[in-house]
């Protein structure tokens, strides 16, 4: 059979072949091609397969490059051909390299799951394969939690018809996610998720159709670990609660340990013991028990964060005027956490040394932890507000804790608001201003010679904190409902650009970056 190479070159040209979709994982269908700097991922976030701007066509792991075709120079296009052949053009209708599978119409690359790149045929027939297959484990998610950057992940968000047994609409809206019901401030950048649902708001500024990710599919929470280890951020802190919804965070628990495992990440769980009720104490102890330790096994994992030889947990929300338990409720807990070989992290009010904004008696509690993460967001938007923060709370409370042998996780977030979901407050309540709110937290760290962070959140789309990939301006959200969107303060940023800064904020904390005062990254 005859190879066939300007012709189907002249079809790309002539707009006859397709861009690989935007959302699309784990295939190239036949007319589908990707450009320079174009990729697929697979579909459980493990590795993705990229048409270099060198010329080179390479598949990474969660390791690093794969398999790759081992070219170089200028292409134009990775074209899955009608005819079944891969083919890697250059410029002037010149192939690079291809697979010689011609002959076969209807076959399709997949790139599978366990990393290996198949070509088949319609009845399914291998025609080619890479022949190499994910390596065990990825790179190592080493010790616990000291002098990392930590992401807190809410995976809380489920949509009906996603396969989960909630099968509704949660923390996207009201029963239903149409104009006036939403209760999420900032619009998603939904065009990498394999798996998405349809809401009933209006099209896109773009005129796709506006649709939400399930945080149940594996998809999802592969899409996201993915990004953690792109953008060099170390691990995720897993909330948990005690809702009504027991099954269902129950299997994204067990997809989080996948994903971190795959991606090299270490995760670690973290009770909010909001709405728990006044059994709070005991209801966390059997949940540790019977599920996290022995149904889940998710302290068994090798991703699973260890600080010392002992398995990380947090516990948020001690002391707040708001939440329950007395002083010797949180003691107790927190000694019962030890007694079984655990490491123990508090969520606690920004006043918790100076007693403002805290239930009394609790600082006794608080020299019982072994690590303490004072909960910030919301005490500060100027970089004036940032800086008295530092000399009158954060330099205090890390020379109180070293005293006492206690470790320090400061948090840091971007920006805040919640007007979707709390009526009359304000749109764009504290602005990110294009990063500089974030960072003069982290550069403060640094000079404050602390390399430990905790960012809220990674996906809290909710109250707008979210440094995941996020709308870029008005194309990318409905056209009748107000979402914040990234250009909210002027500038046009990527969608990517808070995940880029959190990586240069970790690289100057760890000290592969010099510390500057300015964010560091470009907007685009």
């Amino acid at each position: 059979m005859k190879r066939t190479w300007a012709l189907s070159f002249l079809f790309i040209l002539a707009g006859i072949g397709s861009y690989a979709n935007a959302q699309t994982c784990g295939v190239l269908r036949p007319g589908e091609f990707l450009a320079p700097n174009q990729s697929v991922p697979t579909c459980n976030g493990v590795g993705r397969l990229v048409h270099q701007s060198d010329g080179n066509v390479v598949f990474y792991d969660a390791v690093g490059a794969l398999w790759a075709s081992g070219t170089q120079g200028t292409t134009v296009s990775l074209f899955m051909q009608s005819d079944g052949n891969l083919v890697l053009y250059r410029a002037a209708n010149m192939p690079l390299w291809d697979t010689a599978t011609y002959g076969n119409p209807g076959a399709q690359l997949a790139i599978q799951d366990d990393c290996n790149l198949v070509i088949r045929g319609p009845a399914g027939n291998v025609l080619w394969t890479s022949d190499r297959f994910c390596r065990p484990g990825g790179p190592t998610a080493s010790g616990g939690v000291k002098n990392k950057l930590i992401a807190g992940y809410q995976g809380w968000f489920s949509a009906p018809n996603d396969g989960s047994n909630v099968n509704q609409w949660v923390h996207w809206g009201r029963g239903v996610v149409s104009p006036g019901n939403v209760t999420f401030e900032l619009y998603p950048d939904v065009r990498e998720y394999p798996a998405l649902f349809p809401t009933s708001l209006a099209n896109l500024g773009n005129g796709s159709p506006a649709r939400l990710f399930s945080s149940f599919t594996d998809s999802t929470i592969g899409v996201h670990f993915r990004w953690m280890r792109e953008h060099n951020i170390d691990g995720a802190a897993l909330q948990r609660f005690m809702d009504d919804r027991p099954a269902m965070r129950n299997s994204i628990a067990a997809k989080v340990r996948s994903a971190a495992e795959a991606n090299g990440r270490v995760f670690y769980v973290m009770y909010d013991v909001s709405g728990m009720g006044p059994d709070f104490a005991g209801r966390i102890q059997a949940d540790w028990t019977n599920t996290i330790v022995n149904s889940l096994q998710l302290t068994a994992s090798p991703s699973y964060a260890r600080e010392n030889g002992k398995v990380v947990v947090s516990l948020w929300g001690i002391g707040f005027p708001d939440r329950e338990g007395s002083p010797q409720d949180w003691i107790n807990l927190i000694n019962w956490f030890k007694a079984q070989g655990a490491y123990v992290i508090g969520g606690v009010p920004w006043g918790w040394r100076t007693g403002e904004g805290v239930k009394p008696n609790f600082l006794n509690v608080y020299t019982q932890l072994n690590m303490i993460s004072p909960w910030t967001v919301g005490a500060y938007s100027t970089d004036a507000d940032v800086d008295s923060y530092r000399t009158t709370r954060l330099i205090p409370d890390r020379d109180f804790l070293a005293a006492r042998g206690i470790d320090y996780q400061p948090v840091a977030f971007p920006g805040f608001a919640w007007s979707n979901w709390v009526a009359n407050t304000p749109r764009n309540q504290i602005p990110r201003r294009r990063g500089n709110l974030f960072w003069r937290q982290a550069y403060n760290l640094k000079r404050s010679n602390i390399s430990t962070m905790y960012v809220a959140m990674f996906d809290e789309y909710d109250e707008g904190t979210a440094i995941a990939k996020a709308a870029e301006n008005s194309t990318m959200i409905p056209t009748n409902q107000y979402f914040l969107t990234l250009d909210a303060d002027g500038v046009a940023l990527s969608s990517n650009f808070y995940l880029r800064l959190a990586e240069a904020a970790n690289r100057m904390l760890k000290g592969e970056a010099p510390p500057t005062s300015t964010v560091p990254i470009s907007n685009q």
